[in-house]
Parts: structure tokens; C-alpha cells; sequence
């Protein structure tokens, strides 16, 4: 038998072995049997052989390893975009799917899942997701770079909504407003890692759909994201000192769980700092201005023992362990060697709430006793207690940061998640799954740190901050800092590229980081928390 050399036939037929009869473009045999006929290789393509030569530059026992410079040199540019399958999935697996439960929902992330899943595939809320989801993988890929991949995603989302708000069904549908929801958070995360303030043109949006909306039973989805829409304003509210509308003050009174609680809590205290706050600006006669001020006195008292309330109410598992230095890792960098762990970053995130929240209470009253003494009125008697809670519940925050954070110090990507150098207290002494909080964890405890020192450079906080331990709000600073050195949100004030976070905060003055925090908070502005 004549060898007439290699097989000419197509792709297909020769990995099913049978004998092609190389009709082009397609084969006969693949067309009769409805495959895909895999073509033909050319001569250019037969010619090429390749050949495995990693046995001489690899082996298991002189593994080479890359050097710290080497492994902390950010991506130079984006290859390719996030693809939307992929993202979706790490997105509901690191943000929604671990370490959330409904005990503690807040209303969002809780239900994302179950939602998005009885969706059909262009649905609002299933493009305003992937939307979100590809430029959370992309910055976890790219850092800021990927903010600037094309927005398409993000278009064919706000389109859809459009059409949804014009329809009466989807209107009252829940997941439309989450739909809303997700584009919001898409927008906050743009503004902070762009340095700008975060437009509320979605929060409008979702606020305006509330009374649309269909909740039935209070664990109904349109429960929890009513809920959570509500949620936002309050923290918006107290943010910017703004007063809060009645609807949400009334809308508060219906919670279900101890973070429901807590707002119901914050919404009074929202009001109290917008009153206080417009005092400043206001010019009164002493004898009315003593009246006032005692009077702001008494209620921050009064909202204070709700939150003391507050505290002895809920679960024995939310509060927080207490670790001492030699019970976790001397890299771990922690205030006064002390770190406290939670069982999820959500529960962690709560009890800073509830911080913040007393913190401003302590600021008022702190304030109204300085502007007493100032006009020599009489003011009520400041008890020492007081100044020692304050100190308290900057120390808890300050306490909490090694939760969040561990002993990570380098911008972040997605080979922190399989990186067996970044140790976390809550892994080794509850053994959490510290993914969720490699991914939460320094957005996170951004809004916190930022607030804190917010806080101190206002003039009813300054009250507080002379009161603090020597180097405590430096130690915050850093901290604030390193949050951003870890999001990449440093790199875009202008500062140079450094694997040493520490250099890099070296460059920051104490004006600069002020200027950093009040940017960084302008992108916060309607996102939950504090």
C-alpha cells in the first residue's frame, strides 16, 4: 500500500480517526453528522512543532522564587477585560455569599443572591450586577487602571433601569430598586478610587421607588432592601450633618433585627447633629443659647442610654474577643498590642457604627459644655466618665483594625487570596474563612478611620481629640493611609508607585492626608456604614 504521508483531512475527522473526504470548506462527514467541522491546518501550521523545555529551566527542588520588588510591581496595563460570568460569580462569592447572615442584615447583600438567581438574564438587576461586579474584579486585577476599561456594561445597565422605572410591574418590583441599588454602589466605588464626590442620582432613584414597592412580610426582599435604601440615608445624613426627612425617621420605626435597631438609633442622631451644627451658624441671645445647648445636653444623654440599651441587647456571639499580643502574629501591626476579632466583618462594621454614633453624641455634649463656659453661662456638670468613654470608643475602633486588615501592607490583588503570608488574628484564633475579609475588609474599615479623623478636625470633635492618648490620631492616620495604599486609592492623589507602604505614608503631611480623608469621604457619601 502507497504512504501518501500525512493526513490531509479535517480537524475533526482526525480526532474521530475515520477517513475525511476533505470537501472545503466544510467536510462531507461533519456536515451529514451535524459537527462542527474543525477545518483544515495549513502547511505554515504542519511545519510548526512544538516541544516542552521546562524540565531545563524548572524543577521542584531550586524553585525560583521572585524577589519582593519583583512580586509587589503593579500590573502595567490591563489585557482584558473582566469577564462578566467570572465576576459576577467572585462578586456574589466574596461580597454576598460569605459572612453575611439576615440576623444582622442591613438588607442588600443578603438577599443579592436569591434575587439575582430568579432573574432571567436581562433583567435590571441582573446587567446593573454584572455591571458592578466587572469593575470590582477589574480594580482586584488592574488596580485604578481598570476604571478606565470601557464602560459598556455599565450604559446597558442604566438603560434597562430606565425602562424598568416606566413600567408599572417592574416598578414595584424589588429588584429593580436593588437593580438601583447596585449602580449606586457602582458609582461610589468610581468616586473613591477617582478622588471625586459621589453623585446621587441612583440613591434618588431608589428613594423615590420606596413607595412603590411591594414588602409583604418583614423577610420579604422588598423588606430588606426598603430597609437598606433607608439604611444609606441615615448614614448620608449624619456624614454631611444634614437633617433627615420625616419619612425616614417613621420608615426606622419598623426593624427587625439589632443593625435595624441601631438606625432607628442613628436617625435620632442625625437630627440632634444637624441641629447642633446649624446652631453654630446661628446668632442667639445668652439666656436663649443656654437653654438650647442644656437642652441638646439632655437629649444626646437621652439617645445615649438607648445605644448603652443597644448593647446589653444583642447576641452574646456579636461581641467582640479581646486578643493580647502574644496571641497573634508580631506582624500584625496593633494599638497598644491590642486587637479585638469579630465573627464577620458585617457584626465588625455594625459595632464601629454604634461607635461612631456615641463618639458624635460625646461630641455635642463635649462642644455645648465649651460654648457654656465660653459665654460664662452655667453649664451642667461634665463627669469624668464621659471623657474616659470617649477615649473607649476611639480605642474599639482602633482595636478593630487588625481584624480587617491583618498584616496585609501592599496594594491589593488577587493573589492575596491564595497568599499564605497574610496572616489574620481571626484565622488562627477563631478560624474564620478570612477570604470575605480579604475582600471586605479595607473598604470596610475605611469609612470608620476616615470618620475618626473627620471627627477630630471639626470643631465640635476637637473637643474630643484633645482629650485622646498622645500619638493616637497619628497612629490613625497611618492607618487611614495604609487602608488607601491597600485600595490603590493613594496612588491617585499623585504619589509615586512604592512597595514599602511605610515610605509611602512618610510622604503624606498631616494637611495632605486631611485633604485625602475629605475626598475620600465625598465618595462615601452615600454608601452604608459610617
Amino acid at each position: 500500500m502507497v504512504n501518501r504521508g500525512r493526513s490531509k483531512g479535517c480537524v475533526t475527522c482526525k480526532q474521530r480517526r475515520v477517513k475525511c473526504d476533505e470537501t472545503r470548506p466544510e467536510c462531507g462527514h461533519c456536515r451529514r453528522l451535524g459537527l462542527r467541522c474543525g477545518g483544515y491546518e495549513t502547511k505554515c501550521a504542519r511545519r510548526l512543532k512544538f516541544k516542552d523545555q521546562n524540565h531545563k529551566f524548572f524543577s521542584e527542588k531550586s524553585e525560583r522564587q521572585p524577589s519582593p520588588s519583583q512580586a509587589l510591581v503593579p500590573v502595567s496595563c490591563p489585557r482584558t477585560i473582566a469577564d462578566p460570568d467570572s465576576a459576577v460569580a467572585f462578586y456574589l462569592g466574596q461580597y454576598a455569599g460569605k459572612g453575611r447572615e439576615t440576623a444582622s442584615a442591613r438588607g442588600f447583600f443578603e438577599v443579592l443572591i436569591p434575587t439575582y438567581n430568579a432573574q432571567p438574564e436581562n433583567s435590571p438587576l441582573s446587567l446593573a450586577l454584572r455591571a458592578t461586579a466587572t469593575k470590582v474584579l477589574s480594580l482586584w486585577r488592574h488596580g485604578p487602571k481598570g476604571l478606565a476599561l470601557p464602560q459598556t456594561a455599565y450604559a446597558e445597565a442604566v438603560s434597562r433601569v430606565r425602562q424598568a422605572v416606566q413600567d408599572d410591574v417592574e416598578r414595584q418590583n424589588p429588584a429593580t430598586i436593588m437593580a438601583i441599588v447596585a449602580l449606586q454602589l457602582c458609582e461610589s466605588i468610581a468616586a473613591v478610587f477617582n478622588l471625586r464626590p459621589a453623585s446621587k442620582v441612583h440613591q434618588s432613584g431608589a428613594v423615590s421607588l420606596l413607595p412603590y414597592l411591594t414588602t409583604g412580610s418583614n423577610a420579604s426582599a422588598g423588606e430588606y432592601i426598603r430597609r437598606f435604601v433607608v439604611h444609606t440615608e441615615i448614614a448620608s445624613a449624619i456624614r454631611e450633618k444634614k437633617p433627615l426627612p420625616g419619612m425616614f425617621i417613621t420608615s426606622t420605626a419598623r426593624g427587625s433585627n439589632p443593625s435595624s435597631v441601631l438606625d432607628a438609633i442613628g436617625a435620632e442622631v442625625a437630627l440632634l447633629q444637624a441641629s447642633h451644627a446649624q446652631l453654630e451658624q446661628q446668632i442667639k441671645a445668652p439666656v436663649e443659647l443656654q437653654y438650647i445647648l442644656t437642652n441638646q445636653i439632655q437629649e444626646a444623654k437621652r439617645i445615649e442610654n438607648k445605644l448603652l440599651t443597644w448593647e446589653q441587647l444583642v447576641p452574646e456571639h456579636w461581641r467582640p474577643l479581646r486578643l493580647p499580643r502574644k496571641e497573634f502574629d508580631s506582624s500584625i501591626s496593633a494599638y497598644q498590642d491590642v486587637c479585638e476579632v469579630y465573627t464577620s466583618c458585617q457584626i465588625a462594621t455594625i459595632w464601629n457604627l454604634w461607635r461612631v454614633q456615641r463618639l458624635i453624641l460625646a461630641a455635642v455634649i463635649a462642644d455645648s459644655h465649651t460654648r457654656l463656659r465660653n459665654y460664662d453661662l452655667k453649664t451642667p456638670s461634665q463627669q469624668a466618665n464621659e471623657t474616659a468613654a470617649a477615649q473607649e470608643l476611639v480605642d474599639g475602633i482602633c482595636y478593630s483594625v487588625p481584624f480587617y486588615l491583618g498584616n496585609r501592607c501592599r496594594p491589593m490583588s488577587l493573589r492575596d487570596f491564595t497568599d499564605a503570608s497574610i496572616l489574620y488574628p481571626s484565622g488562627t484564633v477563631l478560624h474564620l474563612d478570612t477570604s470575605h475579609i480579604i475582600a471586605q475588609g479595607p473598604w470596610n474599615i475605611l469609612s470608620p478611620l476616615s470618620r475618626l479623623l473627620a471627627l477630630f478636625s471639626d470643631g465640635s470633635g476637637q473637643s474630643i481629640a484633645v482629650l485622646l492618648r498622645t500619638g493616637q490620631i497619628t497612629w490613625i492616620r497611618e492607618q487611614f493611609l495604609r487602608v488607601t495604599i491597600l485600595l490603590h486609592v493613594a496612588f491617585a492623589h499623585g504619589k509615586g508607585y512604592s512597595p514599602d507602604s511605610g515610605s509611602l505614608i512618610a510622604q503624606y503631611t498631616e494637611e495632605e492626608t486631611e485633604k485625602l480623608m475629605k475626598l475620600v469621604r465625598s465618595g462615601l457619601r452615600f454608601t452604608s456604614g459610617s
